[in-house]
């Protein structure tokens, strides 16, 4: 039996916690896809594969846990799964917690879901922080927005972009904000909030700097000594810019509904911040190795593509 159970243990945001959780003494079990990939914490960590069509199994899994630190979501919809899918895998999960006498849940939602939001994204989002508040169980919704650190996807990617390109293309007047968290300090309000006794409770979990997007392109041209000149297109051509970069990286480099949520200026907070970190300073002590290679979301959650240099 584990102490704690974590989804996604060998994924960014997971893994973090996932350290966390082994250097303070618990065991851990890890809920993933793909169990034979390789397990950076061998002896320590218990991977078990997702059974959402078997709550039960799920739930013996999960145990003599006290807490279920859940991340599980995806980025984009892909062949049958759907955000509508995803959310019943959720509540799967949620179920198997309840069967399983799981005492709180940890709950990686987004700043500023809506069940109203024209992005399906930030339905679903809601839809699931619904179904966890129908579960009767105490819990702790966290509400990020974007992460940063040594294996992010968005921050490195445009360092990555920068570095090779001699333009950097940015949506519409660049003005809308960005207000990024540094992963390592998401982990550590995971743990922290695992821990608690009291009330369930829903807060936002946002570094403290919010950036204009465009001055953000900017810092960490500046950081890394990029010379591309930023240029300023409508939405739809950004966009398409980016369908025609995908097949050179094998990824998919940014949604629609991504485009469209940023420009809306959804990924900030106007709570007081949760993180600690500065983005500027964490630029700048690692400027040598941001963007160096480009991150791919494809080669990290399906084996596909590749990170380039």
């Amino acid at each position: 039996m584990a102490d704690a159970i974590v989804t996604g243990p060998l994924s960014f945001t997971g893994k973090y916690l996932t350290k966390l959780l082994i250097e303070s003494g618990k065991s851990v079990a890890g809920f993933t896809n793909d169990v034979s990939r390789a397990n950076p914490f061998p002896g320590r960590l218990d991977l078990v594969r997702y059974s959402f069509d078997n709550v039960d199994s799920m739930a013996t899994a999960m145990r003599g846990a006290r807490t279920f630190y859940n991340t599980y979501w995806i980025r984009y919809p892909r062949g049958e799964m759907t955000y509508e899918r995803a959310v019943q895998n959720s509540i799967a999960l949620f179920s198997a917690a309840k069967l399983a006498g799981v005492q709180r849940i940890v709950h990686t939602s987004i700043a500023n879901p809506s069940a109203d939001s024209p992005f399906g994204y930030y339905r679903g989002k809601a839809g699931v922080e619904l179904a966890l508040v129908a579960s009767g169980i105490p819990h702790s919704i966290l509400r990020p927005t974007v992460f940063f650190g040594k294996e992010d996807i968005l921050i490195n990617n445009i360092a990555w972009l920068a570095r090779h390109s001699p333009l950097f293309l940015v949506a519409g007047n660049g003005n809308y904000r960005i207000q990024p968290i540094a992963v390592e300090d998401y982990a550590a309000l995971m743990n922290e909030h695992g821990e608690r006794d009291e009330a369930s409770i829903t807060c936002d979990a946002v570094g403290p700097e919010t950036y204009p997007f465009v001055d953000l392109v900017e810092l960490i041209k500046k950081e890394i000594g990029s010379r591309a000149r930023i240029v300023r297109v409508p939405q739809r051509i950004f966009y398409l810019a980016s369908l025609l970069m995908a097949p050179l990286v094998r990824d998919t480099v940014v949604t629609w509904d991504e485009v469209r949520g940023l420009m809306a200026n959804l990924l900030i907070s106007n709570e007081s911040p949760m993180g600690r970190t500065s983005l500027k300073t964490w630029l700048s002590d690692n400027a040598g190795t941001v963007g160096v290679e480009y991150h791919s979301e494809r080669s990290r959650h399906y084996g596909e593509g590749r990170v380039s240099a």
